[in-house]
């Protein structure tokens, strides 16, 4: 039985690449996750951004953040795109945990800041 799982994937195009071509490129992305039986949650277009340290002779990036839906073996056919496609400089493809509640009481912040406070 194959389980599908949510990941939040994020690629970085160069800086000069036009609206269009960003926009053809998610639509590239989106039809294979599709046609691999996964769906798209989310597209955020977070837009050029300065790259923490110079990439393949840039340092600025058009970052596209997608939440998507998928099989493990359409993850891999994504994956592999990301590295064929020579308008994508950098990815990164992580599995979405799901939210945990801590045991145990949390006190609220009015709280915590009365409690260092003698009066």
């Amino acid at each position: 039985m194959k389980i599908i799982k949510t990941y939040e994937s994020i690629f970085i195009t160069p800086p000069d690449l036009d609206g269009p071509a960003v926009e053809a490129l998610v639509g590239k992305m989106t039809g294979l996750i599709q046609s691999g039986g996964g769906e798209v949650i989310g597209v955020d277009d977070w837009g050029v951004k300065r790259l923490a340290y110079e990439v393949e002779d840039h340092m600025d990036g058009h970052y596209v953040f997608m939440k998507i839906k998928c099989l493990p073996n359409t993850l891999e056919e994504i994956n592999r795109e990301y590295h064929l496609d020579n308008q994508v400089i950098r990815s990164m493809t992580v599995l979405e945990k799901p939210f945990r509640k801590r045991s145990g009481t949390v006190k609220p912040a009015a709280e915590e800041a009365s409690d260092g406070q003698s009066e």
